[in-house]
């Protein structure tokens, strides 16, 4: 006997006898909403969360349709789901399974729900719900500004006492050093560590005192820079260290930009540090560079004008589509290991330069970061620039 032909014995053998039992202990229970119409699209049953979501008693939605009481709207698209189209779906698919739907009450406020559609046998359908709304409404704080704020506001209090600490250490450390002077120790491995000790302490402390300066709400120091010193610099530092190919490609005469270059290469070192780390056995990154014009057609979200277009690209493993629309969500990282500052780091400082930062990406495909930004007088006509593209 055939294992399916087994396990169909026992579901025959439950069916007269505890199934019953089982379904009606169960269904009461359920965390999601569970509603059952007939083929009339009629309501058969709703269970006790279904009644709470809907806001109405069983006696009342009996006999209803569906419609009368509730309907379901797309987020995106903002198409309502009727029942034809349900018909359509379960006919092609055999469920419905929609992760991103409005449940509009008559009578009550809206709610973000996630929806499946399943069809039973005397062509009725059931249909379970689960409540997103909370998490919708979390997810939106997530992404408000005020966000940002309090994580400047966390690593500001961070660095402060870093700093004191590492006030400490270099402290103890140089009276350690005055003392085997005053001493005449002749221990020349001694003195290497303390100084090597001691420098350490320096650039902590320095890094440190960026990181403060970098916390202060709206801080951009913007300077005449060059672009391609920049992208040079820290390409060659990161993948140096690394089996990776970097290529890059600049325009003969490229717009100049005032950008803050402390802030600007945090952003390159940290997009160029995800290019490496998404190829392990090696790989290829480009960064081209380009002038472009943003216009009305434009679908940048930023204002017209001259713009200098950073392009990124890396052959690595690319980034799942179900994580995408979270990647510059503090604390979400798609990455084991990952802390999700990073990128969101990066998208505040474009964003305080008036610029913008955006991506594409399939998996196993790699990744490319696009950054916009502004040229130096942005609203000048175009004239002598040799590479010049509309965006």
């Amino acid at each position: 006997m055939h294992i399916n032909e087994q396990n169909d014995e026992h579901i025959m053998k439950l069916d007269s006898s505890i199934f019953n039992e089982m379904t009606f202990a169960l269904l009461p229970n359920m965390d999601d909403s569970l509603i059952v119409t007939d083929h009339n699209n009629r309501i058969i049953y709703l269970n006790p969360r279904a009644i709470e979501l809907i806001g109405t008693s069983l006696r009342e939605a009996k006999d209803k349709k569906l419609r009368d009481l509730v309907r379901f709207q797309n987020a995106k698209t903002k198409e309502e789901l009727c029942n034809a189209s349900v018909e359509d779906e379960l006919n092609r698919l055999g469920k419905i399974s929609c992760h991103n739907m409005i449940l509009h009450q008559n009578s009550r406020s809206s709610k973000y729900i996630s929806l499946s559609v399943l069809p039973l046998s005397n062509n009725g359908k059931m249909f379970l719900l689960k409540d997103r709304t909370e998490i919708r409404n979390l997810e939106q704080e997530l992404t408000n500004p005020a966000e940002y704020e309090s994580i400047k506001l966390f690593m500001a209090g961070v660095v402060h006492d870093f700093n004191s600490m590492l006030t400490c250490i270099l402290g103890y450390v140089s009276l350690v050093g005055r003392k085997m002077e005053s001493f005449d120790v002749d221990d020349n491995k001694i003195v290497e560590w303390l100084q090597n000790s001691e420098r350490g302490c320096h650039n902590a402390k320095e890094l440190a005192n960026k990181l403060m300066s970098y916390s202060k709400s709206g801080t951009v120091n913007k300077t005449d820079c060059s672009l391609k010193n920049i992208i040079e610099q820290t390409s060659g530092f990161i993948c140096s260290r690394s089996n990776i190919e970097c290529n890059i490609h600049f325009p003969k005469k490229p717009f100049p930009v005032k950008i803050d270059s402390t802030q600007i290469s945090r952003v390159f070192n940290n997009l160029l540090i995800n290019a490496v780390q998404s190829m392990p056995t090696g790989g290829q990154i480009s960064i081209d560079v380009e002038n472009c014009r943003l216009n009305k057609k434009s679908k940048v979200p930023i204002g017209e004008g001259k713009y200098i277009k950073i392009s990124i690209s890396d052959t690595g493993y690319g980034i799942d589509k179900r994580f995408q629309n979270k990647m510059f969500r503090s604390y979400f990282s798609h990455k084991n290991k990952g802390n999700g500052i990073g990128l969101l780091t990066c998208k505040k400082i474009i964003e305080d330069h008036n610029g913008h930062i955006t991506f594409e990406s399939n998996k196993g495909q790699g990744t490319t970061f696009y950054i916009y930004l502004p040229a130096e007088n942005n609203n000048s006509p175009s004239n002598h620039f040799d590479s010049w593209n509309e965006a």
